[in-house]
């Protein structure tokens, strides 16, 4: 390149590459190496900054259910993870574990049963209904 043999000779670069019809951006370009895309964010590290790998955090999960009383969701379990184990995690890869290892508890469903309109009958109508005093009058 014709720009890079005046640039070796000690010439302003600026005015080099503009007598060269080159963008700065062109010559100072350097293609990157490795894969392309998103980097992997989601590492899991314990208090000492060491990597810990899935299947350990599964089965500090399992041993959190053995203990009695202990139904929490992924939520509660990342808040157990972070705060009582000091394991810096994120709550969207302790849901993606739980998930793949069937350790989620089962969601509560709201009922789509709607009051039929016949049969329901407001507390002033049952009142009347029942009571001795208005089947006396």
């Amino acid at each position: 390149m014709v720009a890079q043999q005046f640039i070796e000779q000690d010439l302003p670069k600026q005015k080099i590459l503009t007598w060269c019809w080159v963008a700065r951006s062109s010559f100072y370009y350097q293609p990157t190496t490795g894969i392309r895309g998103r980097k992997p964010y989601a590492l899991i590290t314990n208090k000492t900054g060491q990597i810990m790998d899935n299947e350990s955090i599964v089965r500090l999960v399992e041993q959190l259910f053995e203990n009695p009383f202990v139904d929490y969701g992924y939520y509660k379990t990342y808040i157990h993870l972070n705060r009582k184990c000091n394991i810096n995690i994120s709550k969207h890869v302790v849901y993606r574990l739980m998930k793949s290892h069937n350790l989620l508890r089962n969601q509560y469903t709201k009922s789509s049963k709607k009051p039929n309109a016949t049969g329901s009958r407001t507390c002033y109508q049952m009142l009347m209904s029942h009571s001795p005093i208005w089947n006396l009058i």
